[in-house]
């Protein structure tokens, strides 16, 4: 997971690449089964770089399937989510649309952020 976060963020940094489409749909394919959805082996450092790495990817801002599997990623690291972290997480997610109303979410990556305890999301 670590190997694929660290590429998602590196590649969303050239700013040519974050227009290929084909090119983060891949990524977005090894993404989730290997370390979203089932959340395994994965850290609060993963989780913010596929949000850092993905929020700057052209046409992934609406794709439901894979917020939601970062948000509950973001959810199952949330004890060991660091303010740094959150702070990447606040920046990425906050270009999601369909996240925006998730009061629940955003108050517990404002706590984190803060420093406080991540819980009730």
């Amino acid at each position: 997971a670590q190997e694929l976060a660290n590429c998602v963020s590196g590649i969303s940094k050239i700013p040519y690449l974050c227009e290929k489409r084909e090119l983060w749909q891949v990524l977005r394919n090894a993404a989730l089964p290997s370390s979203l959805e089932k959340a395994m082996n994965i850290t609060p450092v993963h989780v913010a770089g596929f949000v850092d790495g993905f929020s700057k990817a052209d046409g992934l801002a609406s794709d439901q399937i894979l917020w939601r599997a970062l948000r509950e990623a973001a959810v199952a690291v949330q004890k060991e989510m660091s303010p740094e972290c959150a702070a990447v997480c606040i920046s990425g997610f906050a270009k999601v649309k369909f996240l925006l109303n998730d009061h629940a979410f955003w108050e517990a990556l404002r706590n984190a952020a803060s420093g406080k305890s991540f819980e009730g999301a």
